[in-house]
């Protein structure tokens, strides 16, 4: 596990990403099984705002710049709560009736917590300050607490 004002060299090792990635392969998963009327419906937009997760967070990552990484995370976020919506709409619909499908309102729910505690402490952190170039100490500046990170080439599959 990463300690605490250690250097982060990869979104890879935040656990909000890990987890934000284990669950857009489980929606991917789950929306296989519905109704191939559903095709260019609920599944694309799930699909679609699964995979914003992660991508947000990384694309956030590796703009360099704590402002860059609070904004992106809120979107993360907004896709999050997208994603919660949508499968709402599933569920009443009957789609998410499947034992995994069963599971992903648990998942969406702990990414949101993730996101929400990860963007706190970016803020926290000082998100005002921006770096017009890639500041190097950027990573080991955040002063991230150690539980939202995950120990290198640790994977998570499935539930988070």
């Amino acid at each position: 596990m990463i300690e605490r004002g250690q250097r982060v060299r990869s979104v890879d090792e935040l656990r909000v990403h890990q987890a934000a990635v284990a669950l857009a392969v489980d929606v991917y998963t789950v929306t296989a099984h519905f109704p191939p009327d559903e095709r260019y419906g609920l599944i694309s937009q799930m699909r679609r705002a699964a995979v914003s997760i992660g991508s947000n967070l990384a694309e956030g990552w590796g703009r360099g710049s704590r402002a860059n990484l609070a904004n992106f995370t809120r979107i993360a976020r907004g896709s999050v709560f997208e994603l919660r919506t949508l499968g709402t709409i599933a569920s009443r619909l009957g789609y998410l009736e499947t034992p995994e499908g069963l599971t992903l309102d648990t998942q969406i729910a702990d990414v949101t917590a993730l996101l929400t505690a990860f963007l706190e402490s970016v803020e926290a952190s000082g998100v005002r300050e921006t770096v017009s170039s890639y500041d190097q100490s950027f990573d080991s500046q955040l002063h991230l607490p150690s539980s939202i990170f995950l120990e290198p080439n640790s994977t998570e599959q499935g539930a988070i």
